[in-house]
């Protein structure tokens, strides 16, 4: 449609431009033809004033046609730039024997007082005057500044997004290579996830706009402010002493504290930590800053929320927190690309009774030009960042695998860790005995092996998983006992089959009476329980021998066995 229209105003073009600007008269024909196009065509003479106009040219000027015929073009057309006033609208009038195209940014002020962005050309006819042709862009510069500001802007809060700030952030670093230093504010609500727990997202959603306005109400000077996701917010300080911007965190805190959020006659309150990172010569690109500023917003809510922590160079916890934050990314990718190795390491029986050696499973993290990494150095960040579900569910599929590729294991029970956060998965036993049934194993061969800690400090989780677990007929080691004394009151509850002594006393017992005495104590416990017992860090012949002395069923240790890679 858009092409046939063009077509017809080409005709009419090449007829107008061979009349004389004075016999000019559009037959029905013509002006049936103009008022059919989108297009606003305005004929004016060699003076300027105008003889003609189309109905999308009366529209767009929003004027009367018959009362403008030989009014001056500038009294019927104020043309600005960027809204600011211009004088193009005269400037027409002194090149209408020349083609030229109306600046990028043209808009309209129409009598109204409304804008109309605006695109067009001026024509020059042979016999003098020119057409002037007008297209009404408003919708379409509207659609192009919408994209361009969703493009920077988060669409729940209208709040800068993510990546708006990570490009200014990058012009900070810029700028304090030039002496002029930032701040970042690295702002997460506390206690965010009650209200999308209890009233659902769409009241999360409503909380986070009116989180998004307060803050913005209580910065000065218009300072960039983001919401980089979920609950998590930015505020880039430019020009301000660190002692302000310390002032503006803590106000800030306050001022999120104080919303009063109600939903469905529900009253909720909603904290929030800062971490704060000066942006100075020291970094190369945003994302060292944000990864700071990110570490130290935990360090602030690891040390009791609602409270503001500043990274410093010389900080040793953020030193520690960036440590654990390079292995979260490290077991991430050993867990994609499959570079976990496991290990074992023999359960021998201390009496010959009939009781068979059996096998703990232990993991380690195979990486390129780096060395075994051993479980003591990853699994503290895989549990606090949540990996061990993903941890422990790789290495049961593993072993399943290798039980059943290795005839020489049909029989041979093998332990299995599982860590405390696990034991609040309830897809976790699930996932178990769809691996039962996948490889054909019979449960009795698995024992799980549960810590006294992880045990203790989520009593219920553990009891469901040890009860599931029974259940598919597995059997199972309560580990490291004695770490924690809490749990001497709950052994009675949890149905086990095997007590580890930890290694801790077992280590020195052949020259520490106080550590011996510990261990014959949890030795008859267990044995008073009808549990077996196992022995830790068994290390010396001698440690053996008291062992042996004691009762203890079976011993683990490095004089017994050290772990080595299982391979079929």
């Amino acid at each position: 449609m858009r092409s046939a229209l063009d077509l017809s105003l080409r005709h009419l073009l090449r007829r107008l431009r061979t009349r004389s600007s004075a016999a000019f008269c559009p037959d029905e024909f013509s002006v049936l033809s103009l008022d059919s196009i989108h297009d606003a065509v305005l004929h004016l003479d060699a003076a300027g004033r105008i003889r003609y106009i189309n109905r999308a040219a009366a529209g767009l000027l929003d004027i009367d046609p018959k009362r403008c015929a030989g009014v001056a073009l500038d009294a019927c057309m104020d043309m600005r730039i960027n809204d600011a006033p211009s004088a193009d609208a005269l400037e027409i009038t002194k090149h209408l024997g020349e083609s030229w195209l109306l600046p990028a940014e043209a808009v309209l002020l129409r009598p109204d007082g409304s804008l109309r962005a605006i695109e067009g050309e001026c024509r020059p006819l042979e016999a003098g005057g020119a057409l002037l042709i007008l297209r009404d862009m408003s919708e379409q510069r509207r659609a192009r500044r919408w994209l361009a500001f969703q493009a920077t802007h988060d669409n729940l809060t209208t709040l800068l997004n993510r990546g708006e700030m990570e490009r200014r952030i990058a012009e900070a670093i810029g700028l304090a290579r030039d002496g002029k230093r930032s701040a970042l504010l690295f702002i997460d609500l506390d206690q965010f996830k009650i209200i999308n727990d209890t009233c659902g997202h769409h009241a999360g959603d409503e909380f986070l706009r009116r989180a998004a306005r307060t803050l913005r109400e209580h910065l000065p000077h218009n300072e960039p402010l983001a919401r980089l996701g979920g609950d998590e917010f930015a505020v880039l300080v430019k020009d301000c002493p660190m002692n302000q911007v310390a002032i503006l965190a803590e106000t800030l805190i306050r001022a999120i504290h104080d919303i009063r959020f109600t939903w469905e006659q529900r009253v909720f309150r909603v904290g929030a930590s800062v971490g704060v990172v000066e942006i100075d010569t020291q970094f190369k690109e945003w994302k060292e800053v944000l990864s700071l500023a990110d570490s130290a917003c935990y360090l602030a809510k690891d040390h009791g929320r609602g409270r503001v922590w500043i990274a410093r160079k010389d900080d040793d916890l953020m030193r520690r927190r960036r440590l654990q934050m390079d292995w979260v990314a490290r077991i991430t990718g050993a867990l994609e690309d499959d570079r976990f190795v496991v290990y074992r390491q023999q359960i021998a029986p201390l009496e010959q009774t009939g009781r068979r050696s059996h096998w703990e499973v232990l993991t380690r993290l195979a990486e390129p030009d780096r060395p075994l990494a051993t479980p003591d150095l990853f699994i503290p960040a895989a549990e606090r960042y949540g990996l061990m579900p993903a941890l422990d569910r790789w290495v049961v599929g593993t072993v399943f695998r290798r039980l059943v590729s290795d005839p020489t294991q049909a029989g041979v029970m093998t332990a299995i860790n599982v860590s405390g956060t696990t034991l609040g998965d309830n897809e976790f036993v699930r996932f178990i005995a769809d691996n039962f049934r996948r490889y054909n194993i019979d449960p009795r061969q698995i024992c799980f092996e549960i810590t006294e800690t992880a045990a203790a400090t989520d009593f219920d989780s553990a009891i469901r998983f040890i009860n599931a677990v029974r259940k598919l007929g597995c059997k199972l080691s309560l580990d490291d006992f004695g770490a924690g004394f809490s749990s001497f009151s709950y052994l009675k509850a949890f149905k086990v089959d095997y007590l580890k002594i930890d290694g801790g006393f077992v280590r020195d017992m052949d020259t520490d009476t106080v550590n011996a005495r510990f261990v014959e104590s949890m030795n008859h416990l267990g044995k008073s329980l009808g549990l077996a017992t196992i022995a830790e860090y068994v290390e010396t012949a001698s440690v053996v021998e008291r062992l042996r002395n004691l009762g203890v069923d079976y011993a683990q240790g490095n004089f017994l066995g050290r772990p080595h890679q299982w391979i079929n």
